[in-house]
């Protein structure tokens, strides 16, 4: 009995030592250089993204590194250019031969030049299939592939997904300009399609394996609470080939970028990368280069494939609010909707006021959130939707 008392005296101590610790986060800006993108060696064109570190807390999310010089270079010293066709964003179409070896040049405006290691081309294996499960309360998302030459072994996996979505009030105004105008046919503010990428890095390897087959591979989870599934789902499903060491550079990004917090988990560490600063050796760079082709996957999923007793949020709040003001007080509609915070959801309503050559006005609106689509994604149907 003596021992479970020193035992519960001695957890309460400890307990009462733990002190909260927040530690010190800093404000420096180290500018680093990130270089993310794939030199595509099928049809598809070769897409660079070039930005630069933020502060933790930084009001700016992404610094796009523009006026770059970005060339693509094999071992036969053939030299093809990338444009930049967005800030930051520099591609080309280049349909490059898979039998040779590659790598990236970069040369940024303040001077310095970034040089890749030549890469051997990897191109990946076609996708057998992206299907859906549903468990009652999601939609989890698998893709199945295989590699009958057993020469892949490492994979790598990204999404876009794409839904349509109807706005919770219908209503044939829009704010523009400053104003309140009726919508017109460029002006769609009730059916939209919302776009999303995936944000978690999607790995697998069959270097274990006697077969060279991925399947089940978890792609993502799509919970049925989710506007997502409310009418129909679309994703793209892209399918990269890796090497041991580009393989190897992934399970490091992802050990340091999802898996930290408790103290369990792995100290972070810089991930090996194979693209270095010929100019400034001592100058960080972040990204990993690598070569092959891109297969994929796209499927819908339509409301009707499955059975849920409820799908999408709750906009409930939704629910339209009624002004009734006289003529002369607001023209032509109250600040409260002026300003765009809300829209109207039906025509305006004059009546007369006996003995008065007023008249009062009533109006129903609603958030612009709840109104107009456009805030969330676009109305132009996208080219692949069925």
């Amino acid at each position: 009995m003596k021992h479970y008392i020193y035992l519960f005296t001695l957890v309460c101590i400890m307990m009462s030592c733990k002190k909260p610790y927040n530690p010190p986060v800093t404000t420096t800006n180290y500018n680093y250089l990130v270089i993310e993108g794939l030199i595509n060696t099928g049809q598809d064109s070769t897409i660079y993204k070039l930005s630069r570190t933020v502060p933790i807390g930084s009001a700016i999310a992404n610094s796009p590194e523009s006026g770059a010089t970005v060339t693509i270079e094999n071992d036969k010293s053939n030299v093809y250019a990338l444009k930049e066709i967005r800030k930051g964003i520099y591609a080309a179409g280049l349909n490059l031969d898979t039998t040779h070896k590659y790598r990236l040049r970069v040369k940024t405006t303040d001077g310095k030049e970034y040089l890749s290691d030549f890469v051997q081309a990897k191109d990946s294996p076609t996708i057998d299939s992206v299907q859906y499960e549903y468990t009652g309360n999601a939609e989890n998302i698998y893709s199945y592939t295989h590699d009958p030459k057993n020469n892949t072994r490492y994979y790598r996996w990204e999404y876009q997904e794409t839904y349509l979505y109807y706005s919770p009030v219908p209503s044939y105004y829009i704010f523009k300009n400053n104003s309140i105008v009726p919508t017109n046919a460029d002006d769609e503010t009730q059916v939209c399609y919302i776009s999303d990428t995936s944000s978690t890095i999607l790995l697998n390897s069959t270097a274990k394996l006697v077969q060279d087959v991925i399947y089940k591979n978890p792609i993502t989870v799509v919970p049925i609470t989710l506007d997502k599934l409310k009418v129909r789902y679309s994703i793209l499903v892209k399918q990269y080939a890796l090497t041991a060491d580009a393989y190897n550079y992934y399970q490091n990004l992802k050990k340091d970028t999802e898996n930290l917090g408790s103290i369990f988990d792995a100290q972070p560490s810089a991930a090996a990368t194979n693209i270095h600063c010929i100019s400034n050796p001592g100058v960080p760079v972040l990204g990993y280069i690598a070569a092959g082709s891109v297969s994929q996957e796209r499927i819908f999923i339509d409301r009707s494939d499955f059975y849920a007793a409820s799908v999408g949020v709750d906009y409930s709040y939704c629910g339209g609010a009624v002004i009734t003001y006289k003529a002369t007080q607001r023209t032509p509609y109250p600040d409260i909707i002026t300003i765009g915070t809300d829209i109207p959801t039906d025509s305006l309503v004059a009546a007369p006021i006996l003995g008065s050559k007023d008249s009062l006005f009533t109006i129903q609106y609603a958030t612009a959130a709840c109104v107009d689509c456009t805030l969330k994604g676009s109305n132009k149907k996208p080219a692949f939707w069925k």
